[in-house]
């Protein structure tokens, strides 16, 4: 697996104990055993530099970017 870029800007561990990483190239999930990738091309994030991390009570997790946030709900 890799981080979409190099440099990490936020990190946060949801309730599946999943691991977030919000980086300037998009966020990169991981729950020890798969990686998958996250970018403003392919999802509905409003910036690819993610940071800000904030898992919700719900099991959404919310993004932070300079150009706004969003919210992921895993469908």
């Amino acid at each position: 697996g890799a981080l979409p870029a190099g440099e990490v800007l936020a990190i946060a561990i949801d309730a599946n104990r999943a691991k977030w990483f919000g980086t300037a190239g998009g966020v990169a999930w991981f729950d020890g055993a798969t990686w998958m990738t996250y970018t403003q091309a392919i999802s509905g994030l409003p910036a690819d530099q993610v940071v800000a991390i904030a898992p919700a009570p719900d099991g959404a997790v919310w993004f932070g970017t300079p150009a706004g946030a969003a919210r992921y709900d895993g469908l």
